[in-house]
């Protein structure tokens, strides 16, 4: 007889979990924190380099070197991140940075669905690129209106569609904006100047309403001495 044979069963294979990114309690307090306060850092870095950045330049280089004393609020940290996001990078756009950060921070803490922090990340960079470039123009008077990158972005522009191409770029993008983001139509625009003609016409109205110009029938004192005069001269 043919021995049968035994197959050997092989060994279930152990399923590999995916990894989980959902934090706990402890873990959104902490992250939330730290987001709440580097936005808080980013902020006051931001507004002393508006004072103090020309001052600190000359210190950048020297950031490893405990002797060389900045003046920014946050010391050397808050120097160096201040020239790396305003000055190096958008310029003063960049304030929206520590906001969207702060913003992430709250989102964590309370626990706030994460679909709208998304939304106010993706809208936030593009205002922060719209704004570098459009304050690109005054590069040449304030290099950190615009940053080095607001300043590059409207210089690339300029040379293929010109400065009045930039302007009539910056205003489409505008009114892009307005029109997805607070759904704004043709409609809303016509809606607001009818509305703004009316209220001019009601304050002309009101204006004309008010003016009374006084008329006083009674004569003066001098009037009133040469009628007695001529009056007692025809008696």
């Amino acid at each position: 007889m043919a021995k049968s044979r035994t197959k050997a069963k092989k060994a279930p294979r152990k399923k590999t979990k995916a990894p989980s990114f959902k934090l706990s309690s402890q873990q959104k307090l902490v992250l939330g924190s730290f987001l709440v306060i580097t936005g808080l850092l980013l902020f006051i870095a931001f507004v002393s380099f508006i004072f103090t950045g020309e001052a600190d330049q000359s210190t950048l280089a020297d950031f490893t070197s405990r002797d060389v004393k900045t003046k920014n609020w946050l010391s050397k940290s808050g120097a160096w991140l201040s020239d790396f996001f305003i000055q190096q990078g958008f310029g003063v756009a960049s304030f929206i940075f520590s906001g969207l950060i702060f913003l992430s921070g709250v989102y964590v803490l309370m626990d706030i669905n994460k679909v709208k922090l998304r939304k106010h990340w993706f809208w936030g960079v593009l205002i922060i690129i719209w704004l570098s470039i459009l304050l690109g123009f005054f590069g040449n008077k304030n290099d950190i209106l615009g940053g080095t990158i607001g300043y590059e972005l409207n210089s690339f522009l300029q040379d293929y569609i010109g400065k009045i191409g930039v302007v009539l770029f910056l205003v489409f993008g505008f009114i892009t904006y307005l029109a997805i983001r607070f759904r704004v139509t043709f409609e809303s625009f016509t809606r607001i100047f009818k509305s703004a003609k009316e209220d001019i016409k009601g304050e002309l109205s009101d204006m004309k309403e008010d003016i009374v110009v006084p008329f006083d029938n009674s004569l003066s004192d001098e009037a009133e001495a040469i009628k007695s005069a001529h009056e007692i001269t025809l008696e």
